[in-house]
């Protein structure tokens, strides 16, 4: 819709401004009025008058988008929502204006508030610059991009979710959790993971796991519970060092762990012994196997074995001495760490 504004001096030659119109961009037939065009699409305007200068404004904006001598404009970018224009044509005379309103199919809406009744599907990017509040279930099928300070109160993602920084949530659902950040819940909030979850670090209350949870970095400060189910705790069995006698060895533990010596006084010579001794945590402890004299044509076997539990971080020190002549019994250490860690 075209309308007209005179403002005019007296005796001064008339000034007209008609034909205000716009036109698909690059279009062949210029002279056919379009107002409908998409979100973004370029289009062009064009008008007739007899002044020496123009402005053409959009909206509300005292800056004019075009000022210049002639009688047509190109608008590449487009508009993202309905846009009203005014051209203001000048001359000796006076001025004029004309105005034409621009029409555009999906447009891009930014409005304080959306109240949603029903299902709102968004196929291409909803960015929110500022607060994004869901009173309900907030499903995202795709991938979710959050910046800082995220609050949920039930939020189910089927696909990738890129948290920036910090996030509370009353209830968390995923599939996989993975990577190097940490998940912390308050005092009464419960982490139910589902099968086969990867957590890097977790500080929680209560943690639920229905399938295998593979955690990094688990520390619990009161108790463990098992109901019909199993824990496993122990990992395999490493030899530290295998002989008869040896000087003594310092090893610092990397896990908490057992710390267990065996002698074995089979294969050797009669009236043979070998001793070990642990010293840890400024407690020594003894251990010895002997194979004694023999008995009605029988050698007495003693054999000997010695656990100690090792802190994480503490170190312990072991030796190993024989006596007696020929062949004595073999000492072996071993390092049983708790977990899969192998460190000793």
């Amino acid at each position: 819709m075209q309308n007209n504004i005179s403002h005019k001096q007296s005796n001064q030659a008339p000034l007209y401004l008609t034909n205000f119109i716009s036109f698909p961009y690059q279009s062949s037939q210029q002279d056919i009025p379009v107002t409908q065009f998409m979100a973004l699409s370029p289009f062009s305007v064009k008008w007739s008058s007899n002044g020496t200068g123009y402005k053409l404004y959009a909206n509300s904006n005292p800056n004019p988008i075009y000022t210049g001598t002639g009688t047509s404009f190109d608008i590449p970018q487009g508009f993202k929502h309905n846009t009203t224009l005014m051209l203001e044509a000048s001359n000796a005379a006076g001025k004029l204006y004309a105005f034409l309103t621009i029409i555009i199919s999906k447009p891009t809406l930014t409005p304080d508030s959306i109240t949603v009744a029903g299902t709102m599907d968004n196929p291409s990017i909803l960015t929110v610059q500022g607060t994004l509040y869901a009173k309900s279930t907030l499903t995202i099928n795709g991938t979710l991009n959050l910046g800082n300070n995220n609050s949920f109160n039930d939020i189910t993602v089927g696909a990738t979710s890129n948290i920036r920084g910090k996030a509370t949530l009353a209830q968390l659902t995923a599939n996989a959790i993975a990577g190097g950040a940490s998940i912390t819940t308050d005092a009464n909030c419960a982490l139910t993971l589902q099968p086969n979850a990867t957590v890097n670090k977790l500080d929680t209350t209560s943690v639920t796991a229905s399938g295998s949870s593979n955690i990094a970095d688990l520390t619990v400060n009161g108790n463990i519970t098992a109901n019909k189910a199993s824990i496993t705790m122990m990992g395999s069995w490493n030899l530290i060092k295998q002989g008869s006698a040896f000087g003594e060895m310092t090893i610092t533990a990397g896990t908490d762990g057992l710390v267990l010596v065996y002698i074995d006084p089979d294969n050797c010579d009669a009236g043979t012994n070998a001793t070990a001794v642990i010293t840890y945590n400024g407690q020594q402890y003894s251990v010895n196997g002997v194979n004694l004299y023999q008995v009605q044509s029988n050698n007495a076997l003693k054999q000997g074995y010695c656990c100690v539990p090792v802190q994480k971080g503490t170190s312990w020190q072991c030796s190993g001495s024989t006596s007696g002549n020929g062949q004595s019994p073999t000492i072996y250490v071993y390092w049983i760490p708790f977990g899969a860690d192998k460190s000793s």
